[in-house]
């Protein structure tokens, strides 16, 4: 360590090494298991995270990181293994620790706050960064404790995996720097995702956490502990979350950026989301888009509490449609699309795309060059953006997704123009954040360029079944939507009547119509008591009826909703929405007959 040069990578055989380890110096420390991700699953191929941690580069002590000159300290690959903070970030610039097994082995869950941290970072850097990524955290008070950080600083908290703990994430005041809790699974915690306070630029994406322990909560931010420490510009997206006490609290809340989209919260905990000490002037919160553990009947009045604050909740996505597969992915777009865009130079270029920002979706860009030359891009490791809103009112409830896209070009000349399309089943709007003024003032709006043709030197379109162009002279953001049709479902008992005797004639009859024109619904209801589902039907003429007489008195008494499913077969999209609850209860037949004795 000593005799390594800033710049340096020390590799580290496997087996097990004692004591404390300090580093000074912006150097990369690698362990045997380098490169090999230790989360987001619970049991990582490849590694093993339980003494006596056979493969693995064991540390058992503290690694102390110092204020270095400037560079970045990595840490990849090993099992750091000591009851009190395994790794001690004291003021250090930037620091990556990545690929590891991090087990403050003194303090497992119900210990004290003295009982330590996997990460601690107890002082300001000014413009560092910091990411913890693909570890296995386990034990500890805290996983990762930020005691302060200041502005112009980022950390990227993405992919990883804690359990047993009081909570995984904990900031406390001071904390300026901007931050991204992404892709990480939470389980078996007190507290998910703890933050004392947010300013602009927190973001919570695509987590799964189960705060499983008593007066649990998944994402908590906001407190008053020697001072009012506030929650504003708080970007909470695509997680799944679940608690004992509150899915998601926000406590002393202000502002109008703060943004609950594309959630999912279930469990049977006190609340999904609480709102709590309003700050002056009211505060607003977009919780749209969220799937509220009822198979799409909305928020429950008992389970949100939204005091002093201007929330809406509506729309409401019915249901996630592959829960273990999508695990966290909101779900507003149902299947990936793909961008491209088109090299007008004669000459031909080279060049490589880059989706720069995403928001509720997992798109794919392609670059489509004339000389045939094409670059797939990866979106699995960008985050969500802040919806940009001059204009975005003609979205409505239809939004699907907004994409950032870059270009680089490395030979040939830029075009003038772009034609951007965009390929899959579901969309039929395109849109472009865009100034297109001729003057010196920058105005930018969401424009409509679906099938836009700009001037005559670029070439014509020409519209094509299963897919959107539009001509741009700039990138980037695109918003990528359906035009879709509210509706509204009725349910209707049209035969039998509640008690029903088990066996007797019993059915439902589902009625949709749009709210607004006059084209016939179709596609399919399902009939829904809270969670389970009962049965289901397909439209025709805009209803359609379930035969319900096997109900079983096992479930009784029942609350029936009828969920559509919403459509897109034909015409304008159908919205999906969920009828009131009608109650039915089912009770066991009377067996009768005759009993005849013989010899």
């Amino acid at each position: 360590m000593d005799a390594a040069a800033t710049g340096d990578t020390i590799s580290v055989a496997a087996g097990t090494y004692t004591g404390d380890v300090t580093i000074a110096k912006a150097i990369t420390l690698e362990g045997d298991m380098a490169g090999i991700p230790a989360g987001p699953s619970a049991t990582p191929a490849g590694r093993s995270t339980a003494s006596p941690y056979t493969g693995e580069s064991v540390i058992d002590g503290r690694i102390t990181i110092n204020p270095v000159s400037p560079g970045t300290v990595v840490i990849d690959g090993f099992a750091l293994v000591k009851s009190d903070s395994p790794v001690y970030m004291n003021g250090s610039l930037s620091t990556t620790i990545r690929n590891n097994i991090i087990i403050a082995n003194g303090a497992l869950y119900g210990a004290t706050t003295g009982a330590g941290s996997g990460i601690q970072k107890i002082s300001s850097a000014s413009n560092a960064t910091y990411v913890v990524q693909h570890n296995w955290f386990k034990g500890g008070f805290y996983g990762i404790q930020i005691n302060q950080d200041t502005a112009g600083s980022s950390w990227l908290v993405d992919g990883n995996y804690a359990t047993t703990m009081n909570r995984f994430v904990q900031t406390f005041a001071s904390m300026r720097a901007t931050a991204t809790y992404s892709n990480n699974r939470i389980v078996d915690v007190v507290k998910g995702i703890r933050l004392a306070e947010s300013y602009a630029g927190t973001v919570v994406a695509f987590n799964t956490i189960d705060a499983s322990r008593p007066s649990g909560y998944a994402i908590q931010c906001g407190d008053n502990v020697g001072g009012i420490w506030v929650c504003e510009s708080l970007e909470v997206y695509g997680n799944v979350l679940q608690a004992t006490q509150d899915a998601l609290y926000i406590n002393y809340v202000k502002g109008d950026l703060n943004r609950v989209i594309g959630n999912r919260f279930t469990g049977s905990g006190t609340y999904y989301l609480r709102l709590a000490n309003p700050q002056s002037p009211t505060p607003t919160v977009d919780a749209t888009g969220n799937e509220w553990n009822n198979a799409g009947a909305g928020p429950d009045a008992s389970k949100v509490v939204l005091t002093g604050t201007t929330t809406a909740t509506s729309p409401y996505i019915s249901s996630y449609s592959d829960d273990a597969a999508r695990a966290g992915d909101p779900g507003f777009w149902p299947n990936p699309v793909t961008l491209a865009v088109d090299c007008a130079d004669p000459s031909g270029c080279s060049a490589t795309a880059a989706i720069a920002n995403e928001d509720l979706g997992s798109p794919s860009v392609a670059l489509d060059l004339d000389n045939g030359e094409a670059a797939a891009v990866s979106a699995d490791d960008t985050i969500p953006i802040a919806e940009p809103s001059p204009g975005a009112e003609a979205f409505a409830a239809s939004i699907a997704n907004y994409v950032d896209i870059s270009v680089a070009f490395t030979t040939g000349t830029p075009p003038d123009s772009y034609t951007i399309c965009v390929e899959g089943s579901s969309p039929t709007k395109l849109w472009h954040y865009e100034d297109i003024t001729d003057d010196a003032t920058s105005n930018p709006v969401w424009n409509d360029i679906t099938w836009r043709e700009l001037p005559a030197e670029t070439p014509t379109l020409t519209p094509v079944a299963g897919k959107l162009c539009g001509q741009v002279y700039s990138l980037s953001p695109f918003a990528i939507a359906g035009v879709t049709v509210p509706t509204t479902t009725t349910l209707a008992r049209s035969t039998g009547a509640t008690p029903s005797t088990y066996g007797t004639a019993l059915q439902f009859t589902a009625t949709v119509a749009p709210d607004a024109g006059s084209e016939t619904v179709t596609g399919t209801v399902k009939f829904l008591s809270g969670l389970t589902e009962l049965g289901s039907c397909t439209l025709s003429g805009g209803s359609c009826t379930w035969d319900a007489s096997d109900l079983g008195v096992a479930g009784s008494p029942y609350s029936i909703v009828a969920g559509y499913q919403g459509d897109e077969a034909s015409g304008d999209d159908m919205e999906a929405s969920n009828s009131a609850a009608l109650a039915q209860s089912i009770t066991a037949a009377t067996l009768t007959g005759v009993l005849t004795a013989s010899d």
